[in-house]
């Protein structure tokens, strides 16, 4: 699960999708880079380009870096 991510989760009306660019990836969670910042514990989907199986993650945190925000994903295999 290199390169553009596709990460979605529930917004007020309606399910929200964003591009975002792996930074890096781990066997518990990956980072990415996201043109919009997500909120703490939020659990979403994470999907690759690949067309490889989308996976749920959850998020731990969220950093403004510039134009973007560094997200750190935490693999998870349920929302509890």
């Amino acid at each position: 699960m290199l390169g553009t991510i596709f990460i979605t989760h529930k917004g007020l009306a309606i399910d929200v999708t964003h591009v975002c660019s792996c930074v890096n990836i781990s066997p518990r969670g990956i980072g990415i880079d996201c043109p919009e910042p997500l909120p703490i514990d939020v659990f979403l989907q994470v999907r690759s380009e690949e067309q490889a199986p989308p996976r749920m993650a959850r998020v731990r945190y969220c950093q403004q870096r510039g134009a973007v925000y560094r997200v750190g994903l935490q693999f998870v295999t349920e929302p509890q």
